[in-house]
């Protein structure tokens, strides 16, 4: 009986501290994504980058060829769902994860991977 009672409330206690720790903590999303992230595949032709600032905004810059833009957006992040939106209220979404090389990896249509510079 008196291992029953323990083994109950170490299981709690798993229990417990594993539901407390599932909530994601949306201050550590960000704190991972501040900073610029160049694209992995850029030349002298082609380039892309993110800035993502602590308040939430940021830039959006991308150079193809003879067309460039740079685009001031507002994000935000849950889970792992990075949200965009730009200066023309055009929101995009990306799943996102940081793999185990530090790269950022956006995944929309297809992946993007960046790397923090």
């Amino acid at each position: 009986m008196k291992n029953n009672v323990v083994y109950l409330i170490l299981s709690l206690i798993i229990l417990s501290s594993t539901l407390s720790c599932n909530n994601d903590d949306d201050s550590e999303s960000i704190h991972e994504l501040v900073g610029t992230w160049q694209r992995v595949e850029f030349s002298d032709t082609f380039e892309e980058k993110f800035t993502f600032n602590s308040d939430n905004t940021g830039i959006h810059f991308f150079h193809d060829g003879s067309f460039t833009n740079t685009q001031t957006i507002n994000w935000s992040t849950q889970e792992n769902e990075l949200y965009t939106t730009g200066e023309n209220n055009i929101q995009i979404n990306f799943t996102y994860i940081i793999n185990s090389e530090g790269q950022l990896v956006l995944d929309s249509d297809s992946e993007l991977t960046y790397n923090r510079i």
